[in-house]
């Protein structure tokens, strides 16, 4: 394999959060997960508050919501960051 095509394979798995030896595999599945019915559907500010916390403080995974951050450069950084890392995101 080219070197530049494994680099992009490199950045597709990275993306996909895969290592080189796993084949991506449909996120979405026909039949629903046994589990989605214990998923709740609307979550509330106190649920997503809550989620964040154990995030941060169980995986040291941040999850702000760039509306939430008053300095414009930080919130330019994040963006800047989170667009390396994941792509554009959708319009709304």
């Amino acid at each position: 394999m080219p070197s530049n095509a494994r680099t992009r394979r490199r950045v597709e798995l990275r993306q996909a959060n895969l290592r080189e030896d796993q084949d991506p595999v449909p996120t979405h599945s026909a039949t629903p997960s046994s589990l989605a019915k214990l998923m709740p559907k609307n979550w509330s500010a106190d649920d997503l508050e809550n989620l964040r916390e154990a995030a941060w403080k169980n995986q040291g995974v941040a999850m702000l919501s760039l509306q939430d951050v008053e300095d414009e450069f930080e919130r330019q950084f994040l963006n800047n960051m989170a667009t390396k890392r994941f792509g554009k995101r959708m319009k709304n």
